[in-house]
């Protein structure tokens, strides 16, 4: 970090390049050598914008210009294709919700505890099935079941999340 204006010009003038002009040592037309675009030695502080410094040697064409910002409320609305819209067409509906919102768990329990388990503290398989195996010894004297049999099924579940177009 540099903590004074005198730093920073010392680290731009001892590392960085200011970007020249080539000096051509042949004759013009005229029989007169051109003239020197080079800026004279500066002993003056940099201005306060950031002097123009010399590419890398190996980058031959300059960078690439960003796009123009374009302000959003000034888009011509289009559809998903990119195909202009009527001014007053109003906004698709959203897709309806799949049937299971916690596909490819059977519910909300098997999604929670996946992602407790496997993301949060990382139990290890063995520990999985011990912890499946006692939850479904304590929900069977209510007539229910453990959210999976094994580490096997959870993974199951997780392997089977789907992430864009891949399943």
């Amino acid at each position: 970090m540099l903590h004074s204006q005198s730093g920073l010009t010392h680290h731009v003038r001892q590392v960085h390049h200011r970007i020249t002009q080539p000096t051509q040592s042949a004759p013009t037309a005229a029989g007169s050598a051109p003239p020197n675009n080079e800026d004279p030695p500066n002993n003056e502080d940099p201005p306060s914008s950031p002097p123009h410094f010399a590419s890398p040697p190996h980058s031959s064409s300059p960078p690439p210009s960003p796009p123009p910002q374009i302000n959003p409320e000034e888009r011509d609305p289009c559809d998903k294709d990119g195909n202009p819209l009527a001014p007053d067409t109003p906004p698709p509906l959203p897709p309806p919700p799949p049937k299971n919102a916690w596909a490819p768990f059977d519910d909300k329990v098997q999604f929670r505890v996946s992602e407790f388990l496997f993301r949060k503290v990382e139990m290890s398989q063995g520990d999985i099935d011990h912890l499946m195996e006692l939850w479904d010894l304590s929900m069977k004297e209510h007539g229910g079941c453990a959210p999976f049999k094994d580490h096997d099924q959870m993974y199951q579940g997780i392997d089977n999340i789907p992430i864009g177009s891949a399943p």
